[in-house]
């Protein structure tokens, strides 16, 4: 029994090794290979291949509207009208028109505000008349210089030519009025070409004159008296004013 126990005893060891010295050898484990998650600090940078997931955008913020909102209740306001804010002022106007020196010029004008849309009132007045351009020798020394150049005018055709016989216009003399810019132009440039200085000024005279009263709504812009159309020619002075408190309309 002890020499089978030795035999059984020889035989495990040789087959023990046998198989230590042919068996294939187990593989190495990698630190590579093994999917093991290491220990960061807060501090320590995340390394390059291992990138974290980007973060989601935060939501958008919602813009505030333009409009502003109404609370419950409250009245929605009117945005303002570019008419109104051209306006001189919201308030019903009444203007005058003229002077006129006669009733024909007044219908005229007359016509023409109510092809405009308006409803004009004619009324008479007393006032100055322009009566066109006056040319006209001023600043002679003495009526004895006056009287000669008198004498060179009516000679050389200027029929209509007289001294003033206004106290204060001793040595003045008249060259003639003119409604014509061009006549009274044509009048002064004879008389330079005489060797006199004339002058040219604007010529009024008190008569009964016409005006034109007109009521404007606020809306209405105000009448441009280069508007009213006048004789071909013609030079026509008109002013725009505000209407008498009790205005005596005829029609």
């Amino acid at each position: 029994m002890k020499g089978l126990f030795l035999a059984l005893l020889l035989v495990n060891l040789i087959v023990l090794a046998w198989t230590q010295w042919h068996a294939p050898a187990k593989p190495q484990v990698s630190a590579a290979t093994v999917s093991v998650p290491t220990l960061q600090l807060a501090q320590e940078p995340a390394k390059a291949d291992e990138q974290a997931p980007a973060p989601e955008a935060p939501a958008a913020t919602p813009q505030p509207s333009a409009t502003p909102q109404r609370s419950p209740g409250q009245p929605e306001s009117a945005a303002p009208s570019d008419q109104s804010a051209g306006l001189i002022n919201n308030v019903a106007r009444c203007i005058s028109l003229g002077p006129f020196r006669d009733l024909a010029e007044a219908s005229q004008a007359s016509s023409t505000m109510r092809g405009s849309g308006y409803s004009p009132r004619t009324r008479l007045a007393q006032g100055d008349v322009w009566a066109g351009l006056w040319v006209y020798l001023a600043d002679l020394p003495s009526r004895a210089e006056a009287q000669r150049a008198m004498s060179v005018l009516k000679q050389k055709g200027v029929a209509d030519a007289y001294i003033m016989p206004a106290a204060d216009q001793t040595n003045v003399i008249s060259l003639g009025i003119f409604s014509e810019p061009q006549r009274a132009q044509r009048r002064a440039e004879e008389v330079r070409a005489l060797g006199f200085t004339p002058s040219v000024a604007d010529r009024t005279r008190k008569d009964t004159v016409y005006w034109i009263d007109i009521d404007l709504k606020p809306t209405d812009a105000m009448v441009n008296p280069s508007d009213i159309p006048g004789e071909s020619g013609r030079i026509v002075r008109l002013q725009v004013l505000a209407c008498p408190q009790t205005p005596g309309a005829t029609g």
